[in-house]
């Protein structure tokens, strides 16, 4: 019994480790070891892929949404006579923090600099 659950583990252990594949390319430039060795990288990436238009008012309406949302959550939780204050003010407290995170990626997401709308305006690339 045990030299064939040994063998099953050994099998499976032999499947696996084949069932790993690697990433052929035409002319094999794009391996993960170029940056190891210290191989230029020709890669040419096409923006316009990685490109969205998210403008002023469409940033206003999500927040909007995004408030209307919560404010109908925190009523809810107002209204419910089976929670303590004590849960009530946790539960507000965590919608809250939550409505506050929803507002700031709808905000980081405006001022990315893959945002084409937002390209009009000068960029400060500069990390501090």
């Amino acid at each position: 019994m045990k030299r064939i659950f040994t063998f099953l583990i050994a099998l499976g252990a032999l499947s696996v480790a084949q069932a790993q594949g690697s990433r052929s390319y035409p002319d094999d430039r794009y391996h993960d070891r170029d940056v190891v060795l210290g191989q230029r990288n020709d890669r040419v990436y096409d923006n316009s892929r990685y490109t969205y238009s998210f403008s002023e008012r469409d940033r206003d309406k999500q927040i909007d949404r995004i408030n209307k949302e919560y404010d109908k959550q925190i009523r809810h939780i107002e209204r419910d006579r089976r929670m303590s204050p004590y849960d009530k003010s946790y539960e507000i407290r965590r919608l809250e923090d939550q409505r506050r995170d929803d507002i700031r990626r709808v905000w980081d997401r405006f001022r990315s600099p893959s945002n084409s709308y937002n390209s009009r305006y000068p960029q400060n690339n500069r990390r501090w």
